[in-house]
C-alpha cells in the first residue's frame, strides 16, 4: 500500500486467459487500492490474460496464523 501499511492476504492466479485475485484487507482499507496494486503487477504486457477478476473482502480483528510442523518424525 501507498504508505507501507500491511495490507492482509493477496492470492493471484494468472492462468493466461484472466487473472484471478482474492484479497482480505482490513475493514476501511481501500478497494481500489487493492485493485491498482493487483493491476500494477500484471500489466497487459506482462500476461495474456484479457480479463481480471478481483475478490476483495475485509475483516475487523488480525487475524490469527497458526503454524504446524507438517513432517513429524
Amino acid at each position: 500500500m501507498e504508505d507501507g501499511r500491511r495490507i492482509g492476504f493477496l492470492s493471484v492466479v494468472d492462468d493466461g486467459h484472466v487473472v484471478y485475485a482474492l484479497a482480505s484487507v482490513k475493514r476501511g482499507t481501500s478497494h481500489e487500492e487493492v485493485a491498482d496494486l493487483v493491476e500494477g503487477f500484471f500489466t497487459p504486457s506482462s500476461t495474456d490474460a484479457h480479463n481480471r477478476e478481483i475478490i476483495i473482502s475485509d475483516y475487523d480483528e488480525e487475524p490469527e496464523m497458526l503454524e504446524s510442523d507438517i513432517r513429524q518424525a
